[in-house]
């Protein structure tokens, strides 16, 4: 969504695969998303036309699986990110720093690499623009 127009349905704060617009602020959250050992979208979204400085965070919501996490710019995979088994984690070592470039596409996924069973997993991004 380009800077300057309102964010999620009716202007309300909102989950799904866009990047939300407030002010120069930006967020996204995933909300709850069931994967299984078949990479799975988080979000995905194209930035506008400002450089963004953000924070992206993987967690686990259930389970004791290991999961990957993979954060994609353009296309091309440039982090992988594993969580090791144990429930409920929101580690505060998977902080994962980024400056992303105008229009450039950003894609966040997760898959279970010790299992085929499904398990909630969410993505939060937080941010501004520069």
């Amino acid at each position: 969504m380009p800077e300057g127009v309102g964010y999620g349905p009716q202007f309300t704060a909102s989950t799904g695969l866009n990047l939300n617009y407030i002010g120069n602020r930006v967020y996204a959250f995933s909300g709850a998303v069931s994967v299984n050992n078949n990479e799975t979208t988080l979000l995905e979204f194209t930035t506008g036309s400002k450089s963004i400085f953000m924070n992206a965070q993987f967690s686990d919501i259930s389970g004791p699986d290991n999961y990957d996490h993979f954060v994609y710019i353009n296309g091309e995979n440039i982090f992988i990110y594993r969580s090791e088994g144990g429930a409920n984690r929101t580690e505060p070592d998977n902080l994962i720093p980024l400056v992303i470039a105008p229009y450039t596409t950003v894609k966040f996924t997760a898959q279970n690499a010790s299992d085929t069973s499904a398990l909630d997993q969410f993505c939060l991004v937080t941010g501004k623009t520069l």
